[in-house]
């Protein structure tokens, strides 16, 4: 069985987001490589809609002051540990203030290993996923990248997703007119299957510019 195979059942996708997610660094990549090698379209499709600690920080500090109640106040200091002090600011003024003053005497104190950071992000992403799951959080609102089509297995299945539907509408991606000569009709066709590929390889690519920019600021970090 390929690595994907047992995904493609309703809710696969997002069951095998959630796997990655809360999966080490290291592990992670091992299996988006064989997920690009089975199927790129579906490693292009988990990247885009895959949670980090990055796109956290990007929300609107009013929709992680709906998330931070829900997550113990360790976990929260642990992360502000780890980010940089614009990020931390965006954090810790997203707390109560009872809490901001525990903060400042953690990071005094206590000095968290990357494991145990690594640990706290995977807490934070596991409880966003169940807030959404829950109907408590909604990306619609705010982050519509991040929205899932319930459709999603179905759509990938035939070849289909988010980055090749948009490659698809920009090639007006329709049956050439009626009267059109079969072998200019066959070539256009195949142009516009071409134009999806590459705009498929283009997303891969700029999700893997992200990913090595995201691993580079962690070493950085650890350094």
């Amino acid at each position: 069985m390929s690595m994907i195979d047992r995904y493609k059942k309703k809710g696969g996708f997002i069951q095998l987001l959630n796997l990655l997610e809360t999966t080490g660094v290291e592990k992670r990549e091992k299996f988006l490589k064989m997920i690009a090698e089975e199927n790129p379209n579906w490693e292009v499709e988990i990247k885009k809609k895959m949670l980090s600690l990055d796109r956290i920080c990007s929300w609107n500090p009013s929709y992680l002051m709906e998330i931070f109640p829900r997550v113990p106040g360790q976990t929260l200091f642990v992360i502000i540990s780890a980010l940089s002090p614009e990020k931390a600011q965006i954090f810790v003024g997203a707390l109560p203030f009872s809490e901001r003053k525990k903060v400042e005497d953690f990071l005094k104190d206590k000095k968290p290993s990357p494991g145990e950071v690594n640990s706290a992000v995977m807490k934070l992403i596991t409880e966003v996923r169940a807030m959404v799951e829950q109907g408590l959080l909604k990306f619609e609102k705010f982050d519509t990248e991040l929205v899932i089509p319930e459709n999603i297995e179905e759509q990938l299945a035939s070849g289909r997703g988010a980055a090749s539907d948009k490659a698809m509408e920009a090639a007006n991606f329709a049956p050439p007119p009626a009267g059109t000569p079969p072998q200019l009709a066959e070539e256009l066709t195949q142009l516009r299957r071409k134009l999806v590929q590459l705009s498929q390889e283009n997303q891969k690519l700029q999700t893997d510019n992200n990913s090595m920019k995201d691993r580079l600021d962690q070493i950085k970090k650890i350094a």
